[in-house]
């Protein structure tokens, strides 16, 4: 994985369309710790479509949404 999601990351690649939910959660924290919150936000949305009972997601995406100032979406997220 570690290779595959540096190249990913580097790549600009959507490759979190790809990725299993394992993989496409750390790609959502990881760009959440190099402070790329859009990219983060983008990257929990999609995994939450298809797992929707993801717990970190969520907590990274509320923190990702607050981070960009985006308040209404962070409280949605809690809800």
């Amino acid at each position: 994985m570690g290779i595959y999601l540096a190249v990913s990351l580097l790549s600009g690649s959507p490759a979190h369309a790809q990725q299993d939910p394992k993989s496409q959660l750390q790609l959502g924290i990881n760009y959440f710790q190099q402070e790329e919150f859009d990219k983060a936000a983008e990257v929990l949305e999609q995994l939450l479509k298809s797992n929707p009972n993801e717990r970190n997601a969520y907590n990274y995406l509320y923190a990702a949404y607050s981070r960009l100032g985006d308040f209404k979406r962070a409280e949605s997220t809690a809800a």
